[in-house]
């Protein structure tokens, strides 16, 4: 029997199951959604950046200075670290 004629047979039961699941599972649903959402957004930005960086280079003429500048993002995040709360073992809102 192969795999394509396992998963015909097997359909409506995986559909039912992921049907179960969804509805139990809203909250985790809501916070793999965040996470999408937030994760394309980086990825979104980080487009740009390369953008500004090649500019930046044809500006300068060399890598080294476009290239440094981008530590000013990295040097913001180490300095909002300690703002950020730790939620392990906690009840989240959702």
């Amino acid at each position: 029997m192969s795999f394509h004629s396992i998963m015909h047979q097997y359909r409506f039961a995986g559909y039912a199951a992921v049907a179960c699941l969804a509805c139990a599972s809203v909250t985790a649903l809501v916070r793999a959604t965040a996470f999408a959402f937030v994760t394309s957004f980086g990825r979104f930005i980080g487009a740009g950046v390369n953008f500004l960086i090649g500019a930046g280079v044809h500006d300068y003429g060399s890598m080294g200075i476009p290239v440094a500048t981008t530590a000013i993002a990295f040097l913001v995040g180490l300095l909002l670290l300690p703002l950020c709360l730790e939620t392990r073992g906690e009840k989240l809102p959702f």
